[in-house]
């Protein structure tokens, strides 16, 4: 063979050796990072905190952010269409969190005995399939919406699963509380969204 014919293909050969290398080694970094971030999750909502002082960067008396999420069909809602002119509960949850089943438990006991003018909606992270499964399974009994991408929840720092955020019929920030209490009544979120107008 000719010598140069030779090291075209030996340069050849290299480049795409360290193409496959270079892809695999981001594939590999990647994988890692999401399993690192899922398994903090994973560790955060198993946590069961008993003094609740924050939901992310949400505080009292701001209004709640205006956000594009999915509903269970795959249609884009913002969050400012569904919270206006009803006190809302807005439950952050995530796929296969036993806290959170708990939570979605208690809370399907007092489904009718939310005053009419409450609306309980949920913001699960994860894809639509996941959340719709899941809310099957669970029995959720109130609209349920998506996070798919996370980047609501990596934008306000929702990293305690459950999480729930009382609203004022203006949409304003009541009530915080993260992880789950089997003696919460949810009928106290309703007193004190009612306490804050």
């Amino acid at each position: 063979m000719i010598p140069e014919v030779i090291k075209i293909r030996k340069n050849t050969a290299i480049l795409i050796g360290l193409g496959i290398m270079v892809t695999g080694f981001v594939g590999v970094l990647a994988g890692y990072k999401f399993v690192a971030w899922r398994q903090g999750l994973v560790t955060l909502q198993s946590t069961n905190i008993q003094s609740p002082q924050e939901v992310g960067l949400f505080n009292r008396g701001e209004m709640f952010p205006d956000v594009k999420l999915v509903d269970l069909n795959g249609d884009s809602v913002n969050t400012h269409d569904f919270i206006r002119e009803k006190k809302t509960v807005v439950m952050f949850l995530t796929v296969g969190c036993t806290p959170c089943t708990d939570a979605i438990n208690l809370w399907k006991t007092y489904a009718d005995r939310f005053p009419g003018n409450m609306l309980i909606v949920g913001i699960c992270a994860g894809e639509r399939e996941s959340a719709k499964a899941y809310s099957e399974e669970t029995g959720f009994p109130f609209s349920l919406y998506c996070d798919t991408d996370f980047t609501f929840m990596a934008k306000y720092k929702i990293r305690r699963f459950p999480s729930f955020v009382g609203l004022t019929e203006n949409g304003v920030i009541a009530f915080l509380q993260h992880g789950f209490r089997a003696d919460f009544d949810p009928l106290d979120v309703v007193t004190a969204i009612s306490s804050n107008e």
